[in-house]
């Protein structure tokens, strides 16, 4: 239900990377499978969290069409094979945070209205970014997140967008992410987590892009 994209340096995931030879002076990360990482500390890092996004509009995920026509300048760690763990916002968003299951975590239920909200009971990643002098934000339109402080308080800021009927607030949010990096100290790195609903909401696209990523006979 929901996909999260983060940008990084290239990176190839064909096979695992020798690491014999790698100087143990050198600080450096290995992901499972012996897959040699480069070390990122100090990096900027953005996370574009998308609901209902399926993999397979995207570009290099088996789409003909160009999709992410803003984001071919950037590079981009592609990860295969991995499952939302639920088809619902709180449960997947929390396993994004913290990296574990909805039975661990803690958030497995759709609640809505004046419900209580499940809180997350394990902890997230975004606070070890902070303690590493990174400045954390999460930008979001999702009113599952704006509702529960188990979902805002890991990130120092948290700017909500959330309309009614999932109203398409993606230039607003922009604005408030562009805003929010313009504001911080020069050479402070930061964690941005930004959450746009426009894949989700019930839209019309203007004239100028519709037809741009599917051709009219494949319109139901």
């Amino acid at each position: 239900e929901d996909s999260a994209l983060t940008t990084s340096p290239p990176i190839d995931t064909s096979s695992p990377a020798d690491t014999s030879s790698t100087s143990t002076t050198s600080p450096t990360n290995t992901a499972p499978g012996g897959l040699h990482l480069p070390d990122w500390r100090g990096m900027d890092l953005v996370v574009l969290h998308v609901d209902a996004l399926r993999a397979d509009t995207l570009p290099g995920w088996g789409s003909p069409y160009d999709t992410l026509p803003l984001t071919r300048s950037r590079a981009w760690l592609r990860v295969h094979g991995d499952v939302a763990s639920a088809p619902w916002t709180g449960p997947s968003t929390a396993s994004a945070l913290t990296g574990v299951s909805p039975h661990r975590h803690g958030v497995r239920h759709v609640t809505s209205g004046d419900e209580p909200r499940e809180q997350i009971q394990v902890a997230t990643f975004p606070p070890l970014y902070a303690a590493a002098g990174y400045a954390t934000a999460l930008v979001t339109g999702n009113a599952v997140l704006t509702g529960n402080t188990s979902f805002t308080d890991p990130f120092e800021a948290a700017y909500h967008h959330h309309k009614e009927a999932w109203v398409s607030n993606q230039g607003e949010a922009v604005v408030t992410a562009s805003e929010w990096i313009d504001g911080l100290d020069p050479g402070t790195p930061y964690l941005l987590w930004f959450q746009p609903m426009d894949v989700h909401a019930p839209y019309c696209p203007d004239a100028l892009d519709d037809g741009a990523f599917i051709a009219s006979s494949e319109v139901p």
